[in-house]
């Protein structure tokens, strides 16, 4: 099957959309068992060239022995990397009349537990390719590949898979129809009335998404919060509601989740990975930098959020950097973490503080709850800030506080030495470390939900179970999307407020200590 130079949109729900990487069009056949033997590589012209990368063979050996029956992927040499884009054959059965979508599931599920560095799945993306290209045209690339998602493997140059040429002049796309993240609220209505319906006809049912996309939904009388009452139903219908809102919030991030498939007070787990059961529409992608996960889920549509809560993933947990730019963070955070026993007044105080200190370096801070019993600081990042120095500037911020309250705050990392104070939390700002997403519910025994604060609200009177899965929605109608000042922020320029603090007058100086795991 071959690509074919023929116009294609870089948005439609019918195209998945891969990088053209530029490598060797290869066949891979790969048989079960240890020893030589049992892997075959062969070029586009049927020469067999399996010697030629003993890296690779190394990976596909790997491959053969956890393997229960042959397999034949088509990939792609790059750079002695093996970039596997399809199957054609899963033991005794002929993939190829299977749409896309069913053959690439297929692929993550072969190769989910083998993947390294000298073996990569493709990249891919469902429906919008802009992102993509936007890529390509900045390093210089000459295309982007779209496939057919409904398209059986076919012999030659049937159409299916299309060249994009990239534009080297622009490092922007083309202009393309807004995808669109918020749905129409007519559409949200409908999708909240079949929930509800569904759950009160016993739980389980199908929910269509629209686009030929059904999320088989289950248990959704289940009760997830057993103080509350609140359902997994509602945790859905409520997701749905608040779209608007969180999915800008989670856009391009990839997400860790903490499943829940009995509810809160029940044993949960930590999942990295992306399911491989996932459907095709869920937005799952391969970082090229993760020699761990093989593919993760990202956020941004209301596909992958109910098929996320589906699943039991309660809470919403992006990166702090975008599947673009994974080693560059859009802003740095402050994690405000009371010790058992300490009064959230105590928290309240310790934000407070960190929102002077923030005001006298010129750095804008916005303020969220936790969802639980902390608090979260976020300061916007100017593009291509390292982690690094996000966690360097939030130490600064964070030992200052604890030098002067040092009977109310700590940096101390050992537990059982931070006594009864707040924990203020620098550490967060890492590759792949995690907070809990505005506006998204929480595992916590009252359903809260991390809600975004004017600082005129952060005073002895806040409580943080005032804001739950049951009252936010009011909330925000009254007094809007209080987070989206984040994104319309200026980003701190990290080298002038670090200049600016060290010519404040009677500012002790203050060393960065140099454990940054």
């Amino acid at each position: 099957m071959r690509a074919v130079r023929r116009a294609a949109p870089l948005v439609g729900d019918e195209w998945l959309y891969e990088p053209a990487y530029g490598g060797a069009r290869v066949m891979v056949s790969v048989t079960p068992g240890t020893g030589p033997g049992h892997v075959l590589i062969r070029s586009i012209d049927g020469r067999d060239v399996t010697s030629r990368s003993p890296r690779i063979l190394a990976a596909l050996a790997t491959l053969a022995r956890r393997l229960r029956a042959p397999v034949l992927l088509d990939g792609e040499i790059v750079d002695d990397t093996l970039v596997a884009f399809d199957v054609l054959r899963d033991g005794a059965l002929d993939v190829r009349p299977l749409p896309l979508t069913a053959r690439r599931a297929r692929l993550e599920r072969i190769l989910g537990n083998v993947l390294a560095p000298a073996l990569r799945l493709a990249e891919t993306v469902p429906g919008d390719g802009r992102e993509l290209y936007r890529r390509a045209a900045a390093h210089a690339q000459r295309a982007v590949l779209a496939k057919r998602a409904d398209a059986p493997y076919r012999a030659g140059a049937a159409g299916d898979w299309r060249i994009i040429l990239v534009e080297r002049r622009h490092a922007r796309s083309p202009r393309a129809p807004a995808r669109g993240r918020r749905r129409d609220p007519a559409e949200l209505r409908r999708l909240v009335e079949r929930l509800a319906a569904i759950e009160a006809a016993g739980g389980h049912g199908s929910l269509d998404l629209g686009h030929g996309r059904v999320l088989d939904v289950t248990h959704l009388a289940r009760v997830f919060w057993p103080a509350t009452g609140v359902t997994k139903g509602e945790l859905l219908r409520y997701y749905v509601r608040v779209s608007p809102f969180l999915l800008p919030v989670l856009a391009d991030r990839p997400l860790v989740m903490q499943r829940f498939p009995q509810g809160v007070g029940r044993p949960a787990f930590f999942q990295q990975h992306a399911p491989p059961s996932a459907p095709p529409w869920v937005r799952v992608q391969t970082l090229p930098s993760d020699r761990v996960v093989p593919s993760r889920l990202v956020g941004g549509s209301l596909t992958t959020l109910l098929y996320m809560a589906q699943i039991g993933a309660i809470s919403q947990d992006p990166w702090f950097s975008r599947v673009a730019t994974p080693d560059t963070p859009d802003h740095a955070v402050l994690d405000l973490d009371p010790m058992p026993g300490v009064r959230f007044a105590r928290v309240v105080d310790v934000a407070r503080w960190i929102g002077d200190e923030l005001t006298a370096l010129g750095a804008p801070g916005m303020v969220k709850t936790s969802g639980a019993t902390g608090l979260h600081v976020y300061v916007p990042l100017a593009p291509g800030t390292s982690y690094a120095s996000a966690r360097i500037f939030c130490e600064l911020i964070a030992t200052v506080i604890a030098q002067r309250h040092p009977d109310v705050a700590t940096v101390e990392r050992a537990v059982d030495r931070r006594g009864q104070r707040v924990y203020v939390d620098y550490l967060q700002n890492s590759r792949g470390k995690t907070l809990a997403a505005a506006y998204s519910a929480r595992a916590t025994a009252w359903a809260g939900v991390s809600t975004p604060l004017g600082w005129d609200e952060v005073d002895r009177a806040l409580d943080p179970r005032d804001f739950t899965l049951r009252t936010i929605e009011a909330r925000l109608a009254r007094v809007g999307d209080r987070w989206a000042a984040l994104r319309r922020a200026r980003p701190v320029d990290l080298d002038a407020v670090v200049r600016a603090s060290s010519t404040r007058p009677g500012r002790r100086a203050v060393a960065p200590s140099r454990r940054h795991g």
